[in-house]
């Protein structure tokens, strides 16, 4: 898919790939995009971090009375600074050095210029070196110094969005009636603008479909602001390549006898389907997070009540999928199949990157609490002042 002035032309050719696998699956490579072939029930019930990745690192946040970080909901890497969104409790933008330094923070509620009454994500425009604030129907921007500079309006609804290149950005509506943009009854999920004019829209979907029967993403884009950008579909398993100048089909999962049906789809349009029916009562794999470095191509899914972890080494075809199933899980969703036999506090779902390494967060109490069995004395400088009411620490997984 190219563009074309203000036009794309679709030209993706669809490739049926047969494909023999290794702990799990391989996967095989065409001049289109890549078929990754998972079958759930080989997945592995533990491994350890150290079968994935090189080198894990933590990073704890410099922490003050006046600003204190409620939850992390995103993290941006971006030179040499760490741009993370709490978009529900303080509902403010930190900004940090990537030694943890504290540097400022943006926390402007109201409805004035420069003002939010919240924010769903925030990007990073490299052209110009600006911040990003994705508000609902407006984008602020702010200097890299968090100095406000102006609101681009626009008139699309979309769930998160973020910064391509060459003033180009990309939004995802997630399954929202944008009815301005409806053709024939289909209403698009992806619009990409330049200077935030809608210039094309994308991965139609019936207008009836039942929003009520759908989960959302936990992390559909994943940028590392070096002109590509990684993007999953909700209930598509096709991981897309966009840059300034085309969309492509870069990944497809295939689950086999598990992947999705024409019934499967069929629910999603029935005016009296439930979560329940769609997601935990079919033996069918569903997307549901997703980041991608240089090396590594990291999604998370469910089969019903279990979620594997995938990792996908683009240079030997390697993956992992390893698995657990959380309906009778008493551990609040902090335990995981992936064992930490680094540090030994525990493994935290890499939902963002810098091209090179995965990123996470961890809650400063839980490595605070095991200060006295770390034995990594670089580890141990770093968190001998920890405390378990401090900021979150980021954690930094670097895969083989």
């Amino acid at each position: 898919m190219r563009f074309k002035g203000k036009y794309i032309i679709w030209g993706i050719v669809l490739c049926v790939i047969t494909v023999s696998c290794k702990q799990n699956k391989n996967s095989v490579t065409n001049m289109d995009y890549t078929t990754v072939a998972i079958d759930p029930k080989k997945a592995l019930n533990e491994v350890n971090m150290s079968d994935i990745f090189s080198k894990v690192d933590y990073i704890p946040l410099e922490t003050n009375d006046k600003h204190l970080i409620g939850a992390i909901d995103q993290i941006l890497v971006y030179k040499d600074r760490l741009y993370l969104l709490d978009r529900f409790k303080t509902k403010s933008v930190f900004c940090y050095s990537k030694d943890g330094k504290f540097l400022y923070q943006i926390d402007k509620q109201g409805t004035g210029p420069g003002e939010y009454i919240v924010i769903y994500n925030i990007s990073i425009d490299h052209d110009n070196d600006r911040l990003l604030l994705y508000t609902g129907h407006a984008v602020l921007e702010y200097d890299m110094y968090g100095n406000y500079v102006k609101t681009h309006n626009f008139d699309i609804w979309s769930h998160s969005f973020t910064y391509i290149g060459n003033n180009r950005t990309a939004f995802y509506g997630d399954y929202t009636a944008n009815t301005e943009y409806e053709k024939e009854n289909m209403t698009p999920n992806l619009f990409i603008t330049e200077n935030y004019k809608v210039i094309h829209t994308g991965l139609y979907f019936r207008s009836t479909v039942n929003t009520r029967a759908l989960i959302g993403l936990h992390n559909n884009f994943s940028n590392d602001f070096s002109g590509t950008v990684s993007f999953l579909n909700a209930y598509d398993d096709t991981v897309y390549h966009l840059t300034p100048n085309a969309v492509k089909r870069a990944y497809y999962i295939d689950f086999g006898s598990m992947k999705k049906s024409k019934s499967y789809y069929a629910l999603l349009y029935s005016p009296t389907a439930t979560i329940e029916a769609v997601n935990d009562n079919n033996d069918y794999c569903n997307i549901t997070a997703m980041t991608e470095t240089e090396t590594c191509l990291y999604f998370g899914y469910n089969h019903r009540h279990i979620y594997h972890f995938v990792f996908y080494c683009k240079d030997t075809g390697k993956i992992i999928d390893v698995c657990h199933d959380y309906s009778n899980d008493e551990s609040g969703g902090r335990f995981s199949p992936i064992r930490d036999d680094i540090h030994n506090i525990r493994f935290v779902e890499p939902y963002f990157t810098d091209g090179h390494s995965f990123y996470g967060f961890v809650e400063a109490y839980e490595i605070a609490e095991k200060k006295e069995s770390v034995t990594d004395p670089e580890m141990k400088k770093k968190i001998e002042n920890l405390s378990e009411d401090d900021n979150p620490v980021i954690v930094v997984m670097t895969p083989k």
